[in-house]
């Protein structure tokens, strides 16, 4: 029975290999029609269900961000307006991930767009991604997120600050072409904000559906809920608000919500951007829990802590990108032990499940197949 699944597993690794050949062929020669898709259904169980190539298309470089245009394999489902994606690329041997937004969904030419900002010693952003050129395959994961137009015909009001400003524009763009009103504040040190020149020519586009106001912090001070409350209270009651920047700007737009007694459910937040760090947990802790992995490394677990966190904590390397159950690139097969969701509260119980570390807290000792 062990030699008969032994040779099964060789001889799916060699067709998934071959299968693999092939769609990267097919991304070569920019081959993309109906033929593709019966291609990807009869070996879609050979796939990797989480990760896709993507064809480099074209690299436009700026003075603060660099713009990729992608071609994902046909199999890769479309993504809305206003998501994200995990972008993988090697590096010393490792597969490392980052989160993007799309700033641009470009369908009649099958191809999205990421923009990556310039972050000073940033790995991703001035080691691995000058280092690509049109043409090269690297790998995506599926569309993430939740930060999507809601089915109405409400007015939208995008408050962004500083690379914030990434996913509002295929937001804009979406409403504007559905008849539907679109404010933009857009939140900046200084500089004009990322692809304002493409705000602009939306402007024009839609002279009596957006305005763009942009709010310079070097001359204004950082907006208070006050300067945002007066914006909201020449908006319709019905109007949409969506907020991507850092945690203290979110907290102000809340804060500005509340005050005019919005619903909760017209507020959206994007907030994948924030960090996993281990929390600070006092000298006296004790382990609660330890979590085994392949070669044979146990990772202490301190009460309140994730298993990512711990990782993190452990300096054991851990793929991830969101830390908040969102991206579910970190997702990850537990061999044994119970693990709980700290956002649900409940346990997962069986073994051989997936389970998103970045938001699991061990019940007990626990076993990865890491």
């Amino acid at each position: 029975m062990n030699r008969a699944s032994s040779w099964l597993d060789k001889r799916r690794t060699r067709i998934k290999s071959w299968s693999d050949g092939v769609e990267r062929k097919m991304l070569a020669a920019q081959w993309r029609s109906t033929t593709v898709d019966l291609f990807s259904f009869a070996l879609e169980p050979l796939w990797d269900k989480q990760h896709f190539p993507a064809r480099v298309e074209a690299i436009e470089h700026g003075d603060d961000a660099t713009h990729l245009w992608l071609r994902p394999a046909q199999r890769w489902a479309w993504p809305q307006a206003g998501q994200f994606v995990s972008l993988l690329l090697q590096h010393d041997g490792q597969t490392l991930s980052r989160c993007y937004s799309f700033s641009s969904l470009d369908v009649k030419a099958d191809r999205v767009r990421l923009t990556v900002c310039k972050v000073s010693d940033g790995l991703f952003s001035q080691q691995l991604i000058p280092r690509l050129r049109v043409g090269n395959l690297l790998h995506i994961s599926a569309a993430a997120g939740d930060f999507v137009l809601p089915q109405n015909q409400a007015p939208l009001f995008l408050c962004a600050a500083g690379s914030g400003i990434t996913p509002m524009l295929p937001l804009a763009e979406s409403a504007l072409a559905e008849g539907r009103a679109v404010q933009l504040l857009a939140v900046q040190r200084g500089q004009q904000p990322l692809l304002w020149s493409e705000w602009r020519a939306l402007q024009q586009r839609y002279p009596n559906l957006l305005r763009c106001e942009l709010w310079n912090t070097n001359q204004q001070g950082r907006p208070t809920a006050l300067d945002l409350e007066k914006r909201l209270q020449t908006l319709s009651p019905s109007v949409e608000v969506f907020v991507c920047g850092n945690h203290g700007y979110r907290e102000v737009v809340e804060k500005a919500c509340w005050a005019q007694q919005l619903p909760a459910a017209q507020l959206h937040m994007e907030s994948f951007y924030q960090l996993v760090t281990a929390p600070q947990l006092a000298p006296e802790t004790q382990v609660v829990a330890k979590v085994k992995l392949n070669d044979g490394r146990q990772i202490p677990v301190q009460q309140g802590q994730t298993i990512l966190q711990a990782a993190k904590a452990a300096g054991v390397t851990m793929q991830h990108c969101c830390g908040q159950g969102v991206c579910r690139s970190c997702e990850t097969r537990k061999v044994s032990g119970v693990v709980e969701n700290i956002q649900t509260g409940l346990k997962q119980l069986r073994d051989g499940e997936w389970i998103l570390p970045c938001i699991s807290a061990p019940v007990g000792n626990v076993e990865l197949a890491i």
